[in-house]
């Protein structure tokens, strides 16, 4: 249920254009172009967001986020709740 609604609430950010949540991976993708800062910015919020609402018995949870420009991967991030960011790509 909280991945549906999570699915549903990020659509509705500009430019989001779709999302896709698969086990702890989210995939989202963008319909316009953004600069990079704003897009290590969405996929920390994204990170965060999933890693509290996918956590089990306050188990840490690890979470990657992989954010495509229409369909073309743009940028990876991993993600551990009790840690933080643990390593981020631009691809």
């Amino acid at each position: 249920a909280y991945r549906a609604e999570m699915e549903r609430a990020w659509r509705r950010i500009a430019g989001v254009d779709g999302v896709r949540i698969s086990g702890t991976t989210v995939q989202i993708n963008l319909a316009d172009y953004k600069p990079l800062p704003e897009v290590k910015d969405l996929a920390r919020q994204f990170a965060g967001s999933a890693a509290f609402f996918l956590k089990t018995n306050n188990q840490p949870v690890h979470v990657k986020v992989r954010i495509s420009l229409r369909g073309r991967d743009r940028y990876e991030l991993d993600y551990e709740s009790n840690r933080g960011v643990l390593e981020e790509q631009e691809l």
